[in-house]
C-alpha cells in the first residue's frame, strides 16, 4: 500500500464515515470527501452548526452529526444535522433528547444508537436510539459502565461499547455488548490496555481497538483484536453463544 493524497485541509478530532464507497471526514465544521478509486479529495458543504466532540454515523446514504459542544464553547447541544452526499446539502433533524458530547454512535439494523458521553460535568451511560425513517428518538437501557470518549461498533446485530474515560484521569478497559432485540447489556472481556479517545473497526467479525490515550496520558499506537464469533455470511454466533473471554495478542508499533 503506497502513500495517498493528503487532505486539502488539516484536521484534528474529526469523525469519519463511509457512504457509497467514499470516505467523509468531518471535524468541527469542515467536510472533506475522499474517493479511493481516484485517490482524490473534495471539499464539501460545511456543517451548518460548528461544534466539536460530536458523535457521527452513516445510515441510509446520509451522514448524521449528533450532539457536541458549540465551537464558541458556550454550551453542549442535542443538535442533529444530516448530510446528503448526492445533493451536497445538510438537513436539520429531530434533536437528541439529551444534550451531550464525547458520546459515540453506531448503527444496528438501520437505527443509530448514541452511547455514553458527558453533559454539564456528569458522566453518562445513557443510550438513545434514533430511527431515521420516523426522525424520532427513544430511550434505551443504560450502559452499565458510564464513560466518555469511548468507541462503539456493531457486528452480528449487536453493539459493542469499548474503553473510554471515567473520572479524572481514570481510563476504562470496559467492554460491554448491547442487544437491541432484548434491550439488554452483557459484560465482555476487558481491554488489555485501558484507554480513552480510541477508535474501533470491525472486519469479518473481529473488533480492532486502535490507538487512544492511556496511563500517564501517553498517546498509543496499540492495536488489540477481539473475535466476536459473528460472521456476515452466514450470520452465526460462536458455539459458546457469547463473547470469547480474551482479546487477541496485543500489537504495537
Amino acid at each position: 500500500m503506497g502513500p495517498k493524497k493528503n487532505m486539502p485541509e488539516a484536521s484534528f478530532g474529526g469523525v469519519a464515515c463511509t457512504i457509497d464507497g467514499k470516505v467523509y471526514v468531518v471535524d468541527g465544521i469542515r467536510v472533506q470527501e475522499y474517493d479511493p478509486a481516484n485517490d482524490q479529495w473534495t471539499k464539501r458543504t460545511r456543517v451548518p452548526t460548528a461544534r466539536y466532540s460530536s458523535a457521527a454515523a452513516s445510515v441510509g446514504g446520509e451522514l448524521y452529526v449528533i450532539g457536541g459542544e458549540l465551537a464558541n464553547g458556550v454550551g453542549i447541544v442535542p443538535m442533529v444535522e444530516a448530510y446528503n452526499p448526492k445533493t451536497d446539502t445538510w438537513t436539520k433533524k429531530a434533536d437528541m433528547p439529551t444534550a451531550r458530547y464525547y458520546a459515540s454512535a453506531s448503527v444496528v439494523d438501520g437505527r443509530v444508537y448514541v452511547v455514553g458521553g458527558m453533559t454539564k460535568g456528569a458522566l453518562l451511560g445513557m443510550v438513545e436510539e434514533y430511527d431515521p425513517k420516523t426522525d424520532s428518538w427513544e430511550r434505551k437501557a443504560d450502559m452499565p459502565t458510564h464513560r466518555w470518549a469511548l468507541a462503539t461498533c456493531s457486528a452480528g446485530g449487536k453493539l459493542y461499547a469499548i474503553g473510554g474515560g471515567r473520572f479524572g484521569q481514570d481510563k476504562s478497559a470496559a467492554v460491554e455488548e448491547y442487544d437491541p432485540a432484548t434491550d439488554t447489556w452483557t459484560q465482555g472481556p476487558d481491554l488489555p490496555t485501558p484507554r480513552w479517545g480510541l477508535t474501533t473497526s470491525v472486519l469479518e467479525g473481529t473488533i480492532y481497538a486502535v490507538g487512544g490515550i492511556s496511563a500517564g496520558n501517553a498517546f498509543l499506537a496499540t492495536v488489540e483484536a477481539l473475535d466476536t464469533g459473528f460472521r456476515e455470511e452466514p450470520r452465526a454466533v460462536s458455539p459458546a453463544g457469547k463473547l470469547p473471554s480474551t482479546w487477541g495478542e496485543q500489537k504495537t508499533n
